[in-house]
């Protein structure tokens, strides 16, 4: 859930620890799609793409 506006009147629940985890999850996706192998879908079986996306995640992980 995204968390509401601080300017609402009524301010709505909602799980930050959730909200964060979400966040961080999303900008993962949004590094990987930066190689351009994945973001293309260039392989043709699903073992070589989950292949690259183990790679690509080694390399996002030792900058």
């Amino acid at each position: 859930m995204i968390p509401p506006t601080s300017k609402r009147k009524l301010q709505r629940a909602y799980d930050r620890h959730m909200c964060k985890w979400r966040h961080l999850v999303e900008n993962v996706f949004c590094d990987l799609k930066g190689f351009k192998k994945i973001a293309m879908r260039s392989e043709k079986t699903d073992s070589s793409f989950a292949a690259n996306i183990y790679l690509a995640a080694t390399l996002m992980a030792s900058r």
